[in-house]
């Protein structure tokens, strides 16, 4: 491939509380520190109307809310991290 944007999409996988947070910030030092430039997002979140829908799908009792309607929000959340 010539011509083309170069770099890197690394995921990081794992339940609440799992520390994707933590291993994400030391991640993103690291890169860094080697001259990288590093954009870091999560899902569901990374934008600000995103940040509005990640807090109702993780905080508040989870019968709150169907399955249906949380996969809505959370492809509602999706939609707008791009």
């Amino acid at each position: 491939m010539t011509g083309g944007a170069s770099g890197r999409f690394i995921t990081l996988e794992g339940g609440e509380g799992a520390g994707k947070s933590t291993q994400i910030a030391r991640l993103r030092a690291w890169l860094e520190g080697q001259g990288k430039t590093v954009v870091a997002t999560r899902e569901p979140g990374g934008s600000p109307g995103a940040e509005m829908i990640r807090k109702l799908l993780v905080e508040g009792p989870a019968e709150r809310c169907s399955n249906a309607s949380a996969c809505a929000k959370q492809n509602s959340s999706s939609s707008r991290n791009t």
